[in-house]
C-alpha cells in the first residue's frame, strides 16, 4: 500500500484511540465510530482507484499481447524493434499488475481490520448505553 495512505490511516487511528481516553465514553465512542467509518470510506476509495488502474493495465496488457502476436510473423528490422518494444511493455505491465494486486490485498486486509474494529466499538457503545440506561 502507498506509504502516504498507510501513514494517514495510522495517524487517524491513533487520534481515535486518544479521543477515547476523554471523560464521556459514550460520546467519544460515537465520534470514534464516525472516524473509523471515514477511514473505511477513504480506504475504499483508494481500493477503487487501484482496482481501476489494475483493470486499465490488464486491458493494455491484452492489447500488447495481441500486438506481439500479430508482429511475430514480421521479418523486417522495424518489426523486430517493435516486437522488442512491445515485449518490454508487456513485462512492465505485468509488474504493474502484480504491484496493484498486492496493494489491493493490503487494502482489503485493512478494510477487514477496520470493519472488525468498528463492530467491536459499536458493541461496546451498545453496552455503554445499556449500562447507563439501567442506572
Amino acid at each position: 500500500m502507498e506509504d502516504r495512505l498507510a501513514s494517514k490511516i495510522s495517524t487517524r487511528v491513533a487520534q481515535i484511540i486518544a479521543a477515547l481516553k476523554n471523560d464521556d465514553p459514550k460520546t467519544d465512542m460515537s465520534q470514534a465510530i464516525r472516524e473509523i467509518c471515514s477511514v473505511i470510506e477513504e480506504v475504499g476509495v483508494e481500493l477503487g482507484r487501484v482496482t481501476a488502474e489494475k483493470h486499465l493495465a490488464l486491458s493494455k496488457l491484452a492489447e500488447q499481447k495481441l500486438a506481439a502476436g500479430l508482429k511475430k510473423g514480421g521479418t523486417h528490422l522495424i518489426d523486430t524493434e517493435r516486437q522488442l518494444h512491445v515485449e518490454a511493455q508487456i513485462s512492465r505491465l505485468e509488474q504493474k499488475i502484480g504491484a496493484f494486486s498486492k496493494e489491493e490485498k493490503e487494502m482489503e486486509a485493512y478494510l477487514i481490520a477496520l470493519r472488525t474494529k468498528k463492530c467491536e466499538m459499536e458493541k461496546k457503545l451498545r453496552q455503554l448505553k445499556t449500562k447507563q440506561h439501567h442506572r
